[in-house]
């Protein structure tokens, strides 16, 4: 009975081992006509694009887009208070964050080169050469530390035509701050006077103390005025610090001219508007960062 009930095993194993057998023999057909359906799509693809990928498309040079202003922005008459090593940045926060930094690097003769960084040159230097007195630009280049530099478009500004600059007269004007001495300056645009109070005397010498609208509504208002000390570059400043009606703080020095920021003895180093601030500094550290031989 035990041989039978073995054979009666083995039968139904080979039974099922034929079966299994047979069932591979079906599948193999379809196996490989899956397998060559899917070489087929690949043939075909190579055939309809080639047997080689197509290359990507070359990087786009922002370089190629660029341009300097000539004469440069905010160039101090006669290049007063320029030399090699100079250099003033103008940092943003809050709301918008943006850096600019212009530096003097090098000079020869009647010439300056001025190298330009920070977000509005997208990641590049700019090396610009230019005249000391007017600051014409003769030659401008962008790149890197790493990168070889490569000439960018020069735009030529027209002068401004000089227009007749309006008489100030003494006045006294009241604000939120006080009673102050002031220039009373009119200048008249469509038919309308828009008006303007700075101080005259003491603390408040230059300060901007009023303006209204053509309409006569009032625009700016001061609201206080005090001295600090200020640290800039390493120096030790005194800073007018003003406070506006409107929400508006500004930090004002006197005494020094700030290349491209500001002129006239007088530079506002620290803005407080809108949930922004914009901070001005300056050193006399720089070293150039271009390799302008390249």
């Amino acid at each position: 009975m035990k041989f039978q009930h073995f054979a009666a095993v083995a039968l139904l194993s080979a039974s099922l081992a034929g079966c299994i057998e047979e069932e591979k023999k079906k599948e193999e057909p379809k196996a490989a006509a899956k397998e060559g359906a899917k070489e087929g799509a690949k043939e075909g693809a190579a055939a309809s694009t080639g047997s080689e990928q197509p290359a990507a498309p070359p990087a786009i040079d922002m370089r190629d887009y660029m341009q300097v202003m000539s004469p440069m922005i905010g160039w101090p008459k006669d290049g007063k208070g320029l030399k090699a090593g100079l250099w003033v940045e103008m940092k943003t926060t809050g709301t918008a964050k943006s850096t600019t930094r212009t530096a003097v690097v090098g000079e020869a003769g009647d010439m300056f080169k001025i190298e330009v960084s920070g977000d509005a040159t997208q990641g590049y230097i700019q090396g610009i050469t230019c005249a000391k007195a007017d600051g014409k630009v003769s030659k401008a280049v962008a790149g890197k530390k790493d990168l070889k530099v490569k000439d960018i478009k020069i735009m030529e500004m027209k002068p401004a035509a000089a227009g007749e600059v309006p008489a100030a007269t003494d006045e006294k004007v009241t604000v939120a701050a006080g009673e102050f001495a002031a220039k009373k300056v009119v200048v008249k645009i469509q038919g309308k006077d828009y008006t303007s109070w700075s101080g005259a005397e003491g603390d408040a010498q230059g300060v901007a103390l009023k303006s209204t609208d053509g309409d006569g509504k009032t625009t700016m208002e001061l609201k206080s005025l005090k001295i600090e000390d200020m640290k800039i570059g390493g120096k030790d400043y005194k800073a007018k610090h003003v406070t506006y009606v409107s929400g508006m703080e500004m930090w004002v020095v006197s005494g020094v001219d700030v290349p491209f920021y500001g002129a006239n003895g007088t530079c506002s180093v620290k803005t407080v508007n809108g949930g922004m601030t914009t901070e001005i500094s300056w050193g006399e550290d720089a070293k150039p960062e271009l390799d302008w031989g390249k």
